[in-house]
């Protein structure tokens, strides 16, 4: 499943189950809010653009494993996961940072399994 979103914030889009691959695309800024816990086990990558996990705190958004940030292709806008809340990726989650995506953290607590930077010519992650 591909989403892009070219301006503003779109709000809950109810649960996203099975093993359906996320992938965050476009400039603009994707908000993931609502009362509904996600229970894919797939791979969410953000290549481009923000993609704002703004939950209750404590329902995760993404029970698969890894969630990749940034994609590392010269000349795509860089890629950023932006907390609105506490606890908002799978406490078993292996989160991968690229040389252009960012974790912003925005001052919430999170816990993860596993961080892994990678440094590539597209920067420092």
């Amino acid at each position: 499943m591909e989403l892009e979103r070219i301006a503003n914030h779109v709000g809950d889009l109810g649960a996203i189950s099975g093993d359906v691959e996320l992938i965050k695309v476009g400039a603009g800024t994707l908000e993931f809010s609502g009362t509904q816990q996600h229970t894919s086990n797939a791979a969410t990558r953000v290549k481009e653009g923000t993609l704002l996990l703004n939950r209750i705190a404590g329902l995760s958004n993404f029970r698969g494993s890894p969630l990749f940030i940034g994609d590392d292709d010269p000349g795509t806008p860089a890629a950023t996961i932006r907390l609105g809340a506490d606890e908002q990726i799978f406490d078993g989650a292996t989160v991968r940072v690229m040389g252009d995506g960012t974790l912003d953290l925005a001052g919430y607590r999170e816990s993860i399994t596993a961080l892994e930077m990678v440094i590539s010519n597209a920067g420092g992650a």
